[in-house]
């Protein structure tokens, strides 16, 4: 009997069985998005509440929450793009390092929008599924013609490796001033340093990246 019972064991773990669901392929097909998100420091601007920055991080929530089969990587940025997670279908990942963003959390200020759009572009898979590129910003960069023409060739390049760009703008036309590090607000010829939300520039990226802004 006890032969036998080893036996019948032996073949239930070795033997032929009927799957009892149909499985996926698994999540290497799933669509991956690079989320670029703006920490420089006009996103603590409080033109839209609690303030530009914790309203962002409300949407990226929001945006979790919602995303299904679909695989979210986050990039943040200020002078300089850092890596805050790779693309990944864990929510409980996306949901743990959100915390962690705000304003001064990198070492470099300033808002370079164009490297993190290219940084962003560089951590997708080899030969990623469909791919896209979501900013989440207020649009600030310097003014000047060099990087309108920087920013506008980095999203060409994605438009070129069949990469889809689409802008969240953050803030409002009108603007708030910014808060100085000392306190009160940050001046500039005796006058508050106003931001705004730079829309016709996050228009304009959408549309050379085939995407939508909103």
């Amino acid at each position: 009997m006890l032969a036998l019972a080893w036996l019948a064991f032996a073949l239930a773990l070795a033997g032929p069985r009927l799957a009892e669901t149909e499985y996926e392929l698994g999540t290497a097909q799933y669509p991956e998005l690079m989320v670029v998100l703006d920490v420089s420091h006009s996103m603590t601007a409080r033109d839209v509440e609690p303030s530009r920055l914790e309203r962002a991080r409300l949407e990226l929530h929001d945006l979790i929450a919602r995303a299904d089969k679909l695989k979210i990587g986050v990039v943040v940025y200020a002078g300089r793009p850092h890596l805050l997670t790779p693309p990944t279908d864990d929510k409980n990942v996306l949901r743990h390092y959100l915390p962690v963003v705000r304003a001064g959390l990198l070492p470099t200020e300033g808002s370079n929008l164009a490297d993190a759009i290219g940084f962003a572009a560089r951590q997708f898979g080899s030969d990623s599924p469909p791919r896209a590129v979501l900013l989440i910003t207020d649009g600030e960069a310097p003014a000047d013609a060099a990087t309108t023409t920087r920013l506008e060739e980095a999203v060409t390049r994605l438009s070129q490796q069949g990469v889809a760009l689409y802008a969240l703008g953050i803030g409002t036309v009108d603007g708030a001033p910014l808060s100085a590090p000392q306190g009160g607000w940050l001046r500039h010829e005796n006058a508050a340093v106003v931001s705004v939300l730079h829309e016709e520039r996050l228009q304009r990226l959408a549309m050379l990246g085939n995407g939508r802004y909103a």
